[in-house]
């Protein structure tokens, strides 16, 4: 089965998507 790992890179990969897919602008203008 997925290591603990993999299910964490797989979480923090959809958030990190979740979050440019939501907040595109906002992201740009943060990482600014």
């Amino acid at each position: 089965h997925p290591s603990t790992k993999q299910i964490w890179l797989a979480a923090t990969t959809a958030q990190r998507w979740l979050e440019g897919s939501i907040n595109t602008t906002d992201a740009s203008n943060s990482t600014c």
